[in-house]
């Protein structure tokens, strides 16, 4: 359940896809809203996600995956708990919100700019012409081959998803994965959302600042319910939460983040390469200090239980 705190930034990257589209990124916010809530309806967004495969059961684990750091075989017993997991502690259905906002989105983009006024940029980047955008009458553009594949592409330009070739090399080789793990997601941040940010800024769009900026507060909400789940909300004050917005939001990329994860290491008196080895090795780490005393046995046992964090602190 903490994981989903960490998730309430992912529907903003369509606002930073489409140069800063706020408006536009609320109203497709709410559309996706509303296919979710209508599973039994005739709902046309949430019917043309299926047929695209954009939130296809297989395609939204196989990214949540990516996400967690693992590998991806449907047909695996992992991959079968690692989905229900993923249904039960509710990512599966923030990550399916994130793609249908995206593909809400990429309608309204590609209405927008194929329109007279538009910017024909963001076509071309598409593969697309302003003749290929068809209004069907309902906000949504006349689909086919070119369309659809234009959508998709939105779409994953707009959702976080680490996929391996977003990722550093060494993160994809299997005897790194232990330390590899959960780090995707910086290095796919910043190749989905940042290296898009620059590029409008590179063609002078100070607009998708804006999106950029919303990310703090977004970011300090979620660590802030999470740490509510946790028990433990009184231990820090607003200037904490700005600071732990900077840390984790992503805006400063992967690296930074990870000397600042090291630099806290040191400031609480572990050793510097902890963050580095990834949650397994941070357990090794903590079950070494507790042989040397250094650490309860009780309080190594709990951390290393499931879902530890609802309950160490209450």
């Amino acid at each position: 359940p903490l994981a989903r705190a960490s998730s309430l930034i992912d529907p903003l990257g369509g606002s930073v896809r489409s140069g800063g589209e706020l408006r536009k990124q609320f109203q497709s916010m709410r559309e996706a809203v509303r296919a979710l809530r209508d599973s039994s309806g005739n709902n046309a967004l949430r019917e043309m996600a299926q047929d695209m495969g954009v939130v296809e059961r297989n395609a939204v684990n196989e990214a949540l995956i990516y996400l967690y750091g693992g590998a991806h075989d449907p047909s695996g017993r992992l991959a079968k708990i690692n989905n229900a997991l993923f249904k039960y502690n509710g990512l599966e259905l923030v990550t399916k919100f994130s793609r249908l906002t995206a593909l809400a989105m990429g309608h309204k983009f590609l209405l927008k700019h194929a329109a007279q006024g538009g910017n024909a940029r963001y076509l071309t980047e598409l593969g697309l012409k302003p003749s290929d955008v068809v209004d069907d009458g309902t906000g949504h553009v006349v689909r086919n081959e070119k369309i659809d594949e234009a959508l998709a592409r939105f779409v994953d330009e707009s959702v976080v998803r680490p996929t391996p070739g977003q990722r550093p090399v060494w993160h994809n080789d299997p005897h790194f994965a232990l330390a590899a793990q959960y780090k995707g997601y910086l290095y796919s941040f910043w190749n989905t959302v940042m290296r898009r940010a620059a590029v409008e800024l590179r063609n002078g769009n100070y607009r998708v600042l804006a999106p950029l900026a919303l990310y703090l507060p977004v970011t300090a909400f979620g660590e802030l319910m999470r740490d509510v789940a946790q028990g433990d909300d009184d231990d820090r004050d607003m200037w904490d939460y700005s600071k732990l917005a900077v840390e984790r939001s992503g805006l400063l990329g992967p690296k930074v983040n990870i000397l600042q994860s090291a630099q806290q290491d040191v400031q609480f008196g572990s050793s510097a390469i902890n963050s580095l080895l990834g949650p397994t090795g941070q357990q090794l780490s903590q079950m070494y200090d507790t042989l040397n005393g250094q650490r309860s046995l009780s309080k190594t046992a709990v951390e290393a239980l499931p879902g530890s964090a609802l309950y160490e602190e209450w």
